[in-house]
């Protein structure tokens, strides 16, 4: 009697274990996503390779299997024809990992948790971008580049931060004749003879959003040629690594929850002494009611903030980010007005004054304007009046100058040119977020570490 209830409990026990592992059971350690192509006409023959598995010689789109665990998977695409940007597969919490609780099974839990089956990729379907290796940038007289100190440059591939063109051109210092910027000619003198500063800033991410071809609303005049030399700044003077740097042209509201996506995975991967930059512009909304700011993607409404991206949200997203500082620039007002300085055909005749937003964290947030006034365009210079001083002084300090410094170079400035200008006062703004007290003085973007 005593043997058979024994062996009774213990089978008990074994169906328990057994049964409680419920994630690893019912979901297995790998998961199945779907990669598509951007050019869904195209039929070539790829390679693929995830952390789970290679595939050779197979057509998009393709079901693919990723390793369920916490950290986010890679699937890198490969082929004759095309440049393929890297997917990266986040994940979060699989449902069927919720059971071993209704079953009492922390030993399952243990399981499910040591397998990674607790996990799930966050979405089922992907979609690669897909440049054609044919149409690759091609600068001119590049046969007549060349350096004794063998550096070499990267190209962004506009429109697509992933996919990259390594090496295509060597790099001279004051270059004057490499312009990553396709079908446009600038005579600023800030886009040209750029200082390369012998620093690597590796702990440092990137991001710029540069919108200026909306659908609905007016263009943002020089904001892509904005983000482009900005992003060539970080690199040539800041000393970013390019890998380092994600540029998102006319980018969506989709586009802009990536780049703070990407943001915090680089955070992730860098730990506390990584440092943010994220520098923004294109049109920025007042909401009327709330007197909230907004970011405007291109493929928002100036009439409708819900198709905007909040300010607080952005400073939310940012601020909470484990990192040592976070800069944010904003070459955009909020009163609905254009660069021109007319009002968005959207927005009222008048100015609305927006409230300005507390940055959170350890960040510091620089823009063009403050209150009701119009963030203006430099024609001559073929820049936003904000970003060409902001370019300016780091040229001329080559990025050794504290932030103190550099803010007061830009609103002094600014407020004289926007004056000379348009006979209209542009006054920049910088705010910290309350615990930076007045560290944020002596700040440096060419901290290294």
């Amino acid at each position: 009697m005593k043997k058979s209830i024994i062996f009774k409990v213990t089978m008990l026990v074994l169906i328990l274990i057994a049964t409680a592992s419920c994630s690893t059971i019912l979901s297995g350690r790998r998961a199945k996503v779907t990669v598509n192509g951007s050019a869904p006409y195209s039929k070539e023959r790829v390679f693929i390779q995830t952390d789970a598995k290679s595939y050779s010689n197979v057509y998009l789109p393709a079901v693919v299997k990723v390793k369920r665990k916490s950290k986010p998977s890679v699937i890198k695409i490969t082929s004759d024809s095309y440049d393929y940007s890297s997917i990266v597969v986040g994940k979060k919490i699989n449902s069927a990992f919720w059971w071993n609780i209704l079953l009492g099974g922390f030993i399952g839990m243990g399981v499910d948790a040591g397998t990674g089956a607790m996990y799930k990729p966050e979405q089922k379907h992907y979609t690669t971008q897909m440049t054609p290796k044919q149409n690759k940038f091609v600068v001119e007289n590049s046969s007549a580049h060349s350096t004794p100190k063998g550096k070499s440059k990267d190209v962004i591939v506009i429109n697509n931060p992933q996919a990259r063109m390594h090496n295509p051109l060597p790099i001279l210092d004051n270059d004057t004749s490499f312009d990553e910027t396709p079908k446009f000619t600038s005579t600023s003198d800030v886009d040209s003879d750029i200082p390369y500063v012998e620093i690597r800033n590796t702990y440092t991410y990137v991001v710029v959003i540069a919108n200026e071809d909306y659908q609905s609303e007016v263009k943002v005049p020089y904001a892509k040629n904005d983000g482009r030399v900005f992003a060539k700044y970080c690199k040539q003077i800041l000393g970013v690594p390019q890998e380092n740097i994600d540029v998102f042209e006319n980018a969506s509201y989709n586009n802009i929850r990536k780049a703070i996506s990407n943001a915090k995975m680089f955070a992730d991967a860098a730990g506390k002494n990584a440092r943010i930059i994220f520098y923004y512009a294109g049109h920025g909304i007042p909401d009327e009611t709330s007197q909230s700011a907004y970011l405007l993607p291109v493929d928002g409404y100036g009439s409708d903030v819900a198709t905007g991206y909040k300010l607080d949200n952005l400073y939310a997203d940012l601020g909470n980010i484990p990192v040592s500082s976070v800069t944010v620039f904003i070459d955009a007002c909020f009163s609905g007005s254009k660069r021109e300085g007319d009002k968005l055909a959207s927005a009222r005749g008048i100015a609305i004054k927006v409230k300005p937003g507390m940055p959170l964290g350890n960040m510091v947030v620089f823009t063009a304007s403050s209150g009701d006034e119009t963030a203006y365009h430099y024609q001559n210079q073929s820049h936003g009046l904000f970003t060409y001083f902001l370019l300016k002084k780091l040229k001329e300090t080559r990025g050794d100058v504290t932030y103190d410094e550099l803010f007061s170079y830009i609103q002094d400035n600014v407020k004289m040119a926007s004056f000379q200008n348009y006979r209209k006062i542009q006054t920049p703004t910088v705010k910290a977020a309350i615990r930076m007290n007045n560290s944020w003085k002596t700040m440096k973007l060419t901290k290294t570490k």
